[in-house]
């Protein structure tokens, strides 16, 4: 397990991207996910950690509630893992709480993300490795 990104939940991509290019980040393109009903911008900056700015591409975004209730914030942690039901599975052990089931990310390429919660935690995201995926699909 190891950290993949910061998602920050923002409900106008341009005006968060061009908040963190004062501070140096450099945006990728823009990606919408219909799958999870967000578009997402990621932001790189070296030696630091990458940035997923995640807004709703509309009212049914869970995002959306996320915001109403908190505002721009940042609202979880990505992990990437080599096998996503091995870590769910080790993860439960330990008080996590599937809050959002695997499904295929647009922005990853189609790899599967699952979100968790832990009260002493709050929301991770689990990203499976493309090494998984590419498993996966050997014959």
């Amino acid at each position: 397990m190891r950290l993949h990104h910061i998602g920050v939940a923002t409900a106008n991509l341009r005006e968060s991207i061009d908040a963190y290019a004062v501070m140096g980040f450099a945006a990728g393109e823009v990606i919408h996910d219909p799958l999870q009903k967000v578009d997402i911008c990621f932001l790189e900056k070296d030696g630091d950690p990458v940035i997923e700015l995640v807004c709703p591409a509309n009212a049914a975004s869970p995002v959306g509630n996320i915001l109403r209730k908190n505002g721009t914030m940042p609202y979880h942690t990505c992990y990437e893992v080599k096998n996503l039901e091995v870590e769910i599975a080790r993860l439960r052990a330990f008080k996590f709480v599937t809050a959002v089931r695997p499904l295929p990310a647009v922005a990853f390429g189609m790899r599967r993300v699952c979100f968790l919660y832990n009260k002493a935690v709050g929301l991770i995201e689990l990203l499976e490795s493309a090494e998984c995926l590419a498993e996966q699909s050997t014959p």
